[in-house]
């Protein structure tokens, strides 16, 4: 399955990301998944002059929140 890349959370430009119950069709941002009625997954507010939100199926997701522990421990390393 092919997939985009990995965003992390640490941007300013995304919000917090809250847990929802999928209420129309619609697919992953990231793996382009058919994410159906009454499904879990990721709305991931994102601001760049106004607001959107984006949707990730929680394997997606998984690896989003993977990829900003590895950028925080990165910082954390950096700073201490």
């Amino acid at each position: 399955m092919s997939r985009g890349r990995t965003l992390s959370l640490l941007s300013i430009n995304y919000g917090r990301p809250k847990k929802v119950i999928v209420k129309r069709l619609s697919a992953c941002k990231r793996c382009k998944k058919e994410l159906n009625i009454g499904e879990s997954c990721v709305d991931i507010p994102k601001y760049n002059g106004y607001k959107s939100n984006q949707r990730y199926c929680l394997d997606c997701f998984v690896e989003i929140i993977n990829k900003t522990r590895i950028e925080l421990d990165g910082i954390e390393a950096e700073i201490l």
